[in-house]
């Protein structure tokens, strides 16, 4: 497929797929791009002419075998606010499991009697009022589930679980919000953005620790990085903006080589090539003034890289109403089969 006049199958071992083209055109067919504003809605661009690059969190990497288990995460930003969103997601997209961050409702109180209802028969939580809080819902079995605390602190940033599917591997799976970290890029004068970085280190400890690189693990969330200069929306500018500074990205860089971890998204889509989850509130027409970041990750061991089937960020969520300032991103992973 061709966008902006480069031959993407060139870039990648695998040829994209678009939304609606697979009908027209064929799985790989080549496709001439017009102008933006020709293009199906779905598929336009959130970039300007004028941005010099088009957008590709939309595009999929594809092959000829069926992926078995899609992992889906989204930072919510409060889940009893957009339990309609939450049923939409469980409709559109059917995850198998669903990660969430920023909760931001107690164990207690988790509407778990809606989010059942949906088809997520399994569920592990970790949450406070008002703030913070990560979940795992799942329509397989859940076991281990582990309330991780880091920086000796339990404020419902780190939560995991062993997801066991009938007569399939099981594999691990953890939900992570990271801290903002502030304001100011000086960990001496911002004790926030001080606890960032613990929270980074501490858990690259974990990892490192817990886990061999031939063991299947899915990390996913909201981890406040913007890791390369494609990930923000100008690198120039956000050099100095926490998520995207030296220290943030050694600290995210600490953490991938805990397990030597697999960025998902980039294996997918170059690494020249934007892509953005999260867009500011301020931002009202974010698909054509597009001041965004990839803020929202998911990762894989090792073991599960050549497993990788899919990847995308359905931008399309941004707009639903009441929004989340984060679109979801998800994964198609093959599993392999157990005998009985």
């Amino acid at each position: 497929m061709v966008f902006a006049g480069r031959d993407l199958r060139s870039a990648q071992s695998l040829p994209y797929q678009c939304h609606n083209h697979r009908r027209r055109n064929g799985v790989g067919a080549p496709v001439k791009v017009s102008p933006y504003r020709d293009w199906p809605k779905k598929i336009r661009p959130v970039f300007p002419p004028n941005a010099g690059r088009y957008f590709f969190a939309l595009c999929r990497k594809v092959d000829d075998n069926t992926g078995h288990m899609r992992i889906l995460s989204w930072n919510i930003n409060s889940i009893r606010k957009r339990l309609d969103q939450l049923k939409r997601i469980a409709d559109d997209y059917a995850p198998d499991v669903l990660c969430l961050q920023e909760t931001k409702v107690g164990d207690l109180s988790f509407p778990h009697d809606v989010v059942a209802s949906l088809g997520f028969a399994h569920r592990a939580t970790y949450g406070f009022g008002g703030y913070n809080g990560v979940a795992i819902l799942s329509r397989h079995p859940l076991h281990n589930v582990e309330q991780h605390t880091r920086r000796g602190k339990a404020d419902g940033r780190h939560i995991s679980a062993i997801v066991t599917p009938k007569d399939r591997a099981a594999f691990s799976v953890h939900s992570l919000y990271v801290p903002a970290g502030g304001e100011a890029p000086d960990p001496r004068i911002n004790d926030k953005f001080a606890d960032k970085l613990k929270f980074i280190d501490d858990t690259a400890d974990h990892f490192a620790a817990a886990y061999g690189f031939r063991d299947p693990v899915v990390l996913t969330g909201d981890l406040n990085i913007a890791p390369l200069p494609s990930d923000v929306w100008d690198h120039h500018k956000m050099q100095k903006r926490i998520g995207h500074t030296d220290l943030d990205i050694a600290a995210m860089d600490r953490l991938r080589r805990s397990l030597n971890w697999i960025d998902v998204v980039r294996e997918v889509v170059p690494q020249d090539d934007p892509v953005f989850t999260w867009w500011s509130y301020r931002q009202s027409e974010f698909r054509t003034d597009s001041k965004g970041w990839r803020l929202d990750h998911i990762w894989v061991s090792p073991g599960l890289k050549d497993n990788i089937h899919t990847a995308e960020v359905l931008v399309d969520v941004r707009h639903w109403t009441p929004p989340s300032d984060h679109a979801p991103v998800m994964m198609t992973l093959k599993t392999d089969h157990q005998s009985p």
